[in-house]
């Protein structure tokens, strides 16, 4: 997963690069809140210290990161990684740590300004995404490619800065055995380089 992450991120690169009449970039740093959708008998059968009345935990905390190169002032193309933490199980009163998802997704991103300082935007794209064991041997538990999208804002907090307020709220379908999908809302600062 990490060769791949890393191809894909330098191929991304190399995209943006090779277009050099580029007017402008922006890169995002984000911290937010997700909720995964899970296989609870898959989950069960997986790990023998649960059982079908151990509690999971499925409301994670993320790390969110994007870069972004705007072809127009409505359409853009983008990259992101999205980094959370364990999804949890309760049993017996111990609480397990079972497995991480984090996700490399690619997508391209429509906008609108909506005032001076307010700026909407969608995105529709595909996610790479992988799940990291925690409780048995490390290593990789699952891993596919799925369809991602996305709503968002960005606000000019300061008329005319390079660094915006941007809230999204983002859908990662997985078709795995343990995740079936993740919603995942973020706050952060965009930082636009012109």
């Amino acid at each position: 997963m990490q060769h791949l992450s890393t191809i894909l991120v330098l191929i991304f690169i190399v995209l943006v690069n090779h277009n050099s009449h580029a007017e402008t970039f922006s890169f995002s740093v984000e911290i937010g809140s997700s909720s995964s959708q899970v296989s609870k008998n898959n989950i069960v059968n997986k790990y023998s210290q649960l059982s079908t009345s151990s509690t999971l935990s499925t409301d994670t905390s993320t790390l969110f990161f994007s870069l972004n190169y705007e072809l127009d002032k409505y359409l853009s193309i983008g990259s992101d990684l999205l980094i959370s933490d364990s999804i949890t199980a309760s049993e017996s009163g111990l609480n397990y740590k079972l497995f991480s998802t984090d996700t490399l997704s690619v997508y391209a991103k429509t906008k609108s300004l909506i005032s001076p300082r307010v700026t909407i935007f969608g995105k529709l794209g595909m996610h790479l995404w992988s799940l990291s064991e925690n409780l048995s041997s490390p290593g990789e538990l699952d891993d596919g490619v799925d369809i991602t999208y996305g709503i968002g804002t960005s606000i000019d907090l300061y008329g005319g800065s390079n660094r915006q307020l941007q809230i999204q709220l983002n859908h990662y379908d997985y078709n795995g055995v343990y995740v079936d999908s993740q919603d995942v809302i973020t706050i952060g600062i965009l930082f636009v380089f012109e």
